[in-house]
């Protein structure tokens, strides 16, 4: 039994899968606050991207929209949908649900993820119990959608990660206010706490992020039009894929419509162990742009072992669509900050698989080197 109201940690995720509330996982799968999820060998190429209604399975959808089986090892081509069933399979407890996000790795591949299941008429959720369609554990489904580089990926390979809750325990205003007093979770590059006086909380508790455009500095990285696989098998060279973006002496950047970025914050940023951060636009008010595909970061995101935390940037991956010109202190996202029902036994800055937590700036994937 789960008991508590917030966000599950690691720890409580191995109980759901030890219990059987969640099928075919690997222990190695599971970071502080989420599960990856991993493709399967059933893969498809289908005509366009579509979500089941309620009652409708994704086995009927994939007869409405007709599907092309595909092979281990082929390549996922831009401008093709695909649709890739998962290896694990939910059965969870009435008082737990669970919300995906696309895994970093894979956003900044410009490689757009969804989650779809049996019968919900939305993305990246899965609901409590099973199937009220076959009366099994549920089994996600990806919608897949390269949309700058082909890609070669096989089975197994981790797509997205899902979070647990038994509660939405996102922080409003005034508890956002009081924790960030209490403990800065915004930090400028020489590493000195940004006050916050000098931050945009947004009425329901969102903090509002910046790009880093230090003038003449390489501030991210913009995709060549090379075509080339990336081969998700090995590693491959970054100035074979990416021309580096420097900001000018005015600490502004053009962005280029249709051109694939990916850039960082400006602000180095802290997630304590007993929260969980989820990262987003802005609205179309302030951009024109996609931005952020991936959208999560785990507890002890910038916080070292030594127990102090000076912050680390988030990276974001842009899409932009108009020609634009994005100075310095202009919004780019927002963090939501949500609470854990305990700490995760090991946080991301201490596990040795967390392939960020070394990065100082606006990097390519873990594939590039």
């Amino acid at each position: 039994m789960i008991l508590g109201t917030g966000v599950l940690s690691d720890r409580m995720i191995r109980v759901l899968v030890a219990d059987g509330h969640i099928r075919n996982a690997k222990d190695a799968n599971v970071s502080p606050a989420s599960l990856d999820l991993s493709i399967s060998r059933e893969i498809y190429r289908i005509t366009s991207s579509a979500l089941p209604i309620k009652g409708q399975s994704i086995r009927d959808l994939m007869k409405i929209l007709g599907v092309v089986p595909m092979h281990p090892g082929e390549i996922f081509e831009p401008g093709t949908m695909y649709l890739a069933r998962a290896n694990e399979s939910f059965a969870l407890p009435d008082d737990i649900y669970g919300y995906c996000n696309p895994k970093s790795s894979v956003g900044r591949d410009g490689l757009l993820v969804r989650v779809i299941t049996d019968g919900v008429d939305g993305f990246d959720s899965i609901p409590t119990g099973v199937s009220e369609l076959t009366g099994k554990p549920r089994n996600p489904w990806f919608l897949i959608s390269p949309t700058v580089m082909p890609i070669r990926m096989f089975p197994g390979e981790t797509l997205a990660q899902v979070r647990f809750f038994t509660w939405d325990t996102r922080l409003d205003q005034q508890e956002m206010e009081r924790l960030y007093r209490k403990q800065p979770l915004f930090f400028d590059e020489s590493g000195k706490p940004i006050p916050w006086e000098s931050v945009t909380c947004s009425k329901d508790g969102a903090l509002a992020v910046t790009l880093d455009l230090r003038p003449g500095k390489v501030i991210g990285w913009r995709c060549k039009e090379s075509r080339q696989v990336v081969d998700y098998s090995t590693t491959q060279k970054t100035e074979e894929y990416f021309d580096p973006v420097i900001a000018d002496k005015n600490s502004g950047v053009l962005l280029k419509k249709g051109g694939f970025y990916i850039l960082g914050t400006e602000q180095n940023i802290l997630v304590p162990p007993e929260f969980a951060c989820e990262v987003k636009a802005v609205t179309k008010r302030y951009a024109h742009a996609d931005i952020h595909a991936a959208g999560f970061a785990e507890g002890g995101w910038g916080k070292r072992k030594d127990g102090r935390g000076l912050g680390r940037r988030i990276t974001l991956e842009v899409w932009p669509h108009e020609d634009w010109y994005i100075q310095s202190g202009q919004l780019i996202g927002e963090l939501s900050y949500e609470c854990m029902i305990e700490p995760p036994l090991v946080h991301y800055d201490e596990k040795e698989t967390s392939h960020y937590r070394h990065q100082k700036g606006a990097l390519p994937s873990k594939r590039f080197v």
